[in-house]
């Protein structure tokens, strides 16, 4: 059954360029949501000559969910540290945006600001790890249920309110292939850092 999104949805997602592979295949797995009226935006529509920053925030200022695909050098960025991630928790907590991470590669998330969130997916299983195509595919789709999840869902909070997203863990359905990190919440996106936008993914082989 067809999924019908409203047309105001849309997903932000913050990715590191050299993870444009798990981007890709992230958005393709999205696809039947965009054609049930998901809007995917992340900084490769960016064009020469546009201010980056403002165009950012634009689109930060629509977003429903934001999408932030972590890895260790997503995690090493001093600007996404300094000047995304401030701006991101910021909407999260006084306009309601639903924030999801997705674990790309092992990091240490835990010693940031995004270990205070819930993952999309088993932080202990991140995407690079997944050896075979197949389990990746799977992986990749319980993400995308996710954010379908975190789209239909009511805003989680406006100004004023807690920040806490309580989008759920993949809890019962994923536990023969890793279990959660426990006592964590949905986290968030940021943007590019001149090449350090990543994303994350989880399932081992």
């Amino acid at each position: 059954m067809e999924t019908c999104l409203g047309v105001e949805s849309s997903a932000f997602i913050s990715y590191c360029h050299d993870d444009q592979k798990w981007l890709d295949r992230l958005e393709e797995m999205l696809v039947p949501l965009v054609r049930g009226g998901l809007n995917i935006w992340n900084d490769k529509q960016i064009q020469a000559g546009d201010d980056w920053r403002k165009e950012i925030e634009d689109q930060l200022s629509k977003a429903t969910v934001a999408v932030l695909l972590v890895s260790s050098k997503f995690i090493a960025s001093d600007f996404i540290h300094n000047n995304e991630l401030p701006s991101l928790l910021a909407a999260a907590r006084q306009k309601g945006l639903r924030v999801l991470w997705v674990p790309i590669s092992d990091c240490m998330y835990e010693r940031t600001p995004i270990g205070s969130y819930q993952a999309a997916y088993p932080p202990k299983s991140p995407l690079s790890g997944i050896r075979r195509r197949a389990n990746q595919d799977t992986a990749l789709k319980a993400i995308a249920k996710e954010i379908e999840k975190a789209l239909t869902q009511p805003p989680s909070g406006s100004a004023g309110t807690s920040g806490t997203n309580l989008t759920p863990t993949l809890g019962s359905h994923i536990a023969g292939l890793a279990g959660p990190e426990g006592g964590q919440q949905p986290l968030a996106i940021l943007r590019q850092d001149h090449g350090h936008l990543p994303l994350a993914h989880v399932i081992k082989s």
